[in-house]
Order: structure tokens, then C-alpha cells, then sequence
């Protein structure tokens, strides 16, 4: 299964490649470590932050890094995708 979706992370651009990588690990371990990769991904726990704030919260990962693109299309500093409880951390 390849995904056509680029992933961000600390505002740089990862590989395509990054999620059939992750897609084969999950192949050759057992069908429930792939639906929790998978689940992880999907669900709503991810944060957009930068360095001023946290941007966005309770997103899904796909959702997170549409929100980067928009942010870094207005020139925001420092945009990265964590975790909501990394961001909590961050922002307090």
C-alpha cells in the first residue's frame, strides 16, 4: 500500500516513502501492530505548534499536515507536527 500524502514533521518535507516503509513493517508484524499504526495515525492527537504557539490541536495526522502547508503558505516560523501531549508540554 503506498499513500500518495507527504508527511512534515519540524517543518521539513519526509519522504513518500516513510509511510510504505512503516506499511511493510506492519505487514511483516502481526495484523494488531497495524491497525494501532494505522489507529496512531488516524486519530485525533496530533498538534501543530510553532515557535510563538500551539497552532492547532486534536487533529489527525493527515489534518495536522494540511494545517502545516496552510501555516507555512502564510510564512509562520517553526512549524512542527508532535503529539497533543508533546505540545502541552511545549506550550506550558
Amino acid at each position: 500500500m503506498v499513500v500518495k500524502e507527504k508527511f512534515y514533521t519540524c517543518g521539513k518535507l519526509m519522504l513518500n516513502s516513510v509511510y510504505s516503509y512503516y506499511s511493510m513493517i506492519c505487514m511483516s508484524e502481526s495484523e494488531n501492530n497495524a491497525v494501532q499504526l494505522k489507529g496512531e495515525l488516524s486519530a485525533p492527537r496530533w498538534s501543530v505548534i510553532s515557535f510563538e504557539r500551539r497552532e492547532a490541536s486534536g487533529l489527525t495526522y493527515k489534518e495536522a499536515a494540511r494545517r502545516l502547508r496552510e501555516l507555512d503558505g502564510q510564512s509562520v516560523p517553526g512549524l512542527c507536527v508532535v503529539t497533543d501531549e508533546a505540545a502541552e508540554r511545549i506550550v506550558n
